[in-house]
């Protein structure tokens, strides 16, 4: 839709194709933006969509527990999506939504468990470095640490 400023939901028809192709031009800025998703078919895969966007930004597997692989994520809301019923965290159904379940998930500081039977996904944080700071301090006006450099 020409002129429109605001998200366009497009149903996608039954059965569902196996991929989705979508060009997006901007006229202001003359440029196009284009890109694809295969919507999901396998009852193991688990696809996260950003909240605010609606961009795929991974997907998972459900697996064994210990399997070891995490989906690393940045903090924020997401839209968690498969093919087949799962729960949630903290033991939130996933709710359906046509031929997919979905649930919205918050990743803070903390990873998080979804569960298909015995089997589980985890998404996580994306990890940020530890700084540890050493040396003489001092307390600037507002009370706030300041640590003094040795040059």
């Amino acid at each position: 839709m020409i002129g429109e400023a605001q998200p366009l939901v497009v149903p996608l028809p039954e059965p569902w194709p196996t991929t989705v192709q979508w060009t997006l031009t901007k006229l202001g800025a003359r440029t196009r933006e284009t890109g694809g998703v295969e919507p999901p078919t396998d009852p193991s895969e688990l696809l996260v969509f950003a909240a605010s966007t609606g961009r795929l930004v991974g997907r998972t597997r459900f697996e064994p527990e210990g399997s070891g692989r995490t989906l690393r994520l940045g903090r924020g809301e997401y839209e968690a999506v498969a093919t087949g019923r799962f729960v949630g965290p903290e033991g939130l159904e996933a709710l359906r939504m046509g031929p997919l379940w979905s649930t919205r998930v918050r990743i803070t500081d903390a990873p998080v468990e979804f569960a298909r039977a015995a089997l589980q996904a985890t998404v996580a944080p994306v990890q940020r470095p530890e700084l540890e700071l050493s040396g003489i301090t001092l307390r600037d006006l507002h009370g706030a640490t300041i640590f003094a450099d040795r040059r």
